[in-house]
């Protein structure tokens, strides 16, 4: 099965992922602040006990999607369900308030009292909610053991590492038994080492509770290690939505294809089908191109402008001599990085300006600034994408 059949064989025909029944549903939510647009039309739906992360830079409206789905902002417009049940809708006037919701939040900072210790944090929601003393006692053990803090119960926040801490607001969270756990940038106040390991963690408490959650990051690589899903976001609108791999090794977008995967993206031109690609010119050389989302193949078919995408671990860097190779262009090395193991290698070709390719270290090959070199974009590997964010800007 090929990377296309493989991409296009999980997505509904209507072009989002077949989930099934969803746990959470949104559809066209809207968010304006003043004349400012936060959110234009954002819809997605996730199946049960799934982990969905909304992925994109600052300022694109994935906390103010989380905080709607929260109940901490009322949509403009739109609607949101959460295990079927109507939370809010614009057409219905409904909206039920966060504490009326079967949700746990937990924020970026950790919001943790210093006059509790850790066993009365969790113990707190619980009596809010009324819970009996019996039975909240019994939850509080059975979270606290799930979240490996059975042995620090009475300890309290400046008692606690960073770590510790985390899972706290965590613990806290889950002890209410959510129906969806929503998660924003929870793993930013922690240092790089850390990070990755609380998100091992994170993900088994979410497997292990069987909670659905959604986690707002601006960082790809939590996004990709941790979801089952993904929505990848800008400008408050939804760019693509579909799972990790997919999108990593199939974007649709430009946008996607550098965010998510890291791609460097050439401006093309279509200028004819070729078997199951497309022949393409950057600058006036002539490329051909073989990967591409159904979703895209139309805009292909009416030529024009579009964008080639390749990681640059796929670019092949090679010093210049005769080649039969196809889609091969010349350039010079403008610069190289060492990381241990691999070079990034700059190049500067005629035709495409700057390229950043990634070179193993274990190649024989060594480059330098000046060196005339010859880069090889295998067809295989190279996606043909729309410009930009594709798609168009909602009316609001």
């Amino acid at each position: 099965m090929s990377r296309v059949e493989a991409v296009e064989s999980a997505v509904s025909p209507s072009g989002q992922p077949d989930i099934g029944t969803p746990a959470v549903e949104a559809t066209g939510l809207t968010k304006k602040y003043s004349s400012q647009v936060a959110v234009g039309g954002v819809s997605f739906a996730i199946p049960e006990g799934s982990f969905l992360s909304l992925l994109g830079p600052s300022g694109c409206g994935k906390t103010t999607t989380l905080r709607m789905l929260a109940g901490l902002e009322r949509p403009d417009s739109g609607e949101i369900r959460i295990a079927g049940k109507v939370m809010s809708s614009s057409t219905s006037r409904t909206f039920v308030p966060p504490h009326k919701r079967r949700i746990g939040f937990v924020h970026q900072s950790y919001g943790l009292w210093p006059h509790m210790d850790v066993y009365r944090h969790l113990m707190y929601p619980l009596q809010q909610r009324k819970v009996t003393r019996e039975e909240r006692d019994r939850r509080v053990r059975e979270v606290l053991a799930m979240v490996r803090l059975d042995a620090l119960a009475e300890r309290y926040p400046n008692e606690l590492s960073g770590g510790q801490q985390q899972r706290v607001s965590l613990g806290r969270a889950l002890v209410q038994d959510p129906d969806v756990l929503l998660l924003d940038e929870p793993l930013s106040n922690l240092d790089a080492a850390l990070r990755g390991e609380m998100g091992v963690e994170l993900r088994r408490l979410q497997r292990v509770s069987g909670s659905t959650a959604v986690y707002v990051t601006h960082d790809r690589l939590e996004a990709l290690s941790l979801s089952d899903y993904l929505i990848v976001m800008s400008d408050g609108l939804v760019v693509e939505f579909g799972r990790p791999q997919d999108i990593y090794e199939l974007p649709a977008t430009e946008f996607s294809a550098q965010f998510v995967a890291g791609a460097v993206a050439l401006p093309a031109t279509v200028i004819a089908p070729d078997g199951d690609g497309f022949a393409v010119t950057v600058g006036e050389s002539k490329l051909l191109v073989s990967q591409l989302r159904e979703s895209t193949r139309s805009a292909a078919h009416r030529g024009g402008s579009m964008a080639l995408a390749i990681r640059p671990d796929r670019i092949r860097v090679q010093k210049a001599g005769p080649s039969a190779q196809a889609n091969t262009v010349s350039a010079a090395v403008t610069g190289v990085v060492y990381y241990g193991s691999h070079y990034d290698v700059d190049v500067e070709g005629h035709d495409f300006g700057h390229l950043m390719c990634r070179v193993q270290a274990d190649q024989d090959e060594r480059f330098a600034p000046g060196d005339a070199v010859q880069v090889v974009l295998p067809r295989e590997d190279l996606v043909l994408v729309e410009k930009g964010k594709g798609g168009a800007e909602p009316e609001i």
